[in-house]
């Protein structure tokens, strides 16, 4: 997600991507995210560690490429894809009579 959004807003390294704060805000829902898919795991401080991990995806000296991370991505999304991503479209989608998918239309209350 980071460098693909990252490579389409024309951010050529990783760093550069976490100075947008558009991106670096996507980023941080993203990570937070995905803490709350883990529950409680006792001594592992979530938030501290996505805090550290942008810290490192900032650092100035590192260039890693946007668009070498996302030619790549296409191989390693699906080793990657977490299961809660399959369920999550699990929530969202139903078969059709046909076989396929269709997505179920979702209401906000009022």
């Amino acid at each position: 997600m980071l460098a693909y959004s990252g490579f389409s807003a024309g951010h050529k390294y990783v760093r550069d991507v976490m100075a947008d704060p558009a991106i670096a805000g996507l980023v941080s829902n993203h990570l937070a995210s995905a803490a709350a898919t883990l529950g409680d795991l006792p001594g592992a401080d979530l938030e501290t560690y996505a805090k550290e991990l942008a810290l490192r995806l900032e650092n100035p000296h590192l260039a890693h490429a946007t668009y070498q991370i996302a030619m790549d991505g296409s191989e390693q999304m699906p080793r990657r894809q977490p299961m809660t991503a399959k369920r999550d479209r699990a929530d969202i989608l139903r078969k059709d009579s046909d076989g396929g998918f269709e997505p179920i239309v979702l209401k906000k209350s009022v």
